[in-house]
This record gives structure tokens, C-alpha cells and sequence, in this order.
């Protein structure tokens, strides 16, 4: 194959060159798109719900499972 001295390329490496800069632009358009469709994340938690403090009589729907089964076995009703 011949050199070419007047520093222009050939057709070919010219139409490689397109193509290969058209695949990268679409890449980047592609996940430009994916980022913007992607699902946001949700907020941070900072501290677990169960190491609030709670007031000795407060119930809630849960929490009462938890300390209950910490104190150990209920007794029974006489």
C-alpha cells in the first residue's frame, strides 16, 4: 500500500474514523439516557428505628414485641 506525503488518509480510514466516532457519540447518548431514566435512590437512613428511645408505657405496633421478649417470659394472669 502506498503512503500518501500530502498527510490526507484514505477513504477507507476516513469511513472507519466515522464510524468509530458515531458508535462513541451514541454510547454516550445512550447512557446519558440511562442515567436519566434510572430509578433515584432512596434517602439515607441515619439510625435504626428501634434505637430510639421510648417513654416505659409507650406501645407502638412493633416495639412492644422487642422489649417484651427482652424481659423474659410473661407471667400469667391469676
Amino acid at each position: 500500500m502506498r503512503q500518501r506525503t500530502d498527510g490526507r488518509t484514505s477513504f477507507y480510514d476516513r469511513l472507519s474514523e466515522n464510524r468509530i466516532r458515531e458508535e462513541k457519540r451514541l454510547e454516550a447518548e445512550r447512557l446519558a439516557q440511562e442515567a436519566l431514566d434510572a430509578i433515584p435512590l432512596p434517602e439515607r437512613f441515619h439510625t435504626n428505628e428501634l434505637s430510639f428511645i421510648r417513654p416505659q408505657g409507650f406501645k407502638d405496633k412493633t416495639f412492644h414485641v422487642f422489649t417484651l421478649t427482652d424481659i423474659g417470659p410473661r407471667e400469667t394472669l391469676k
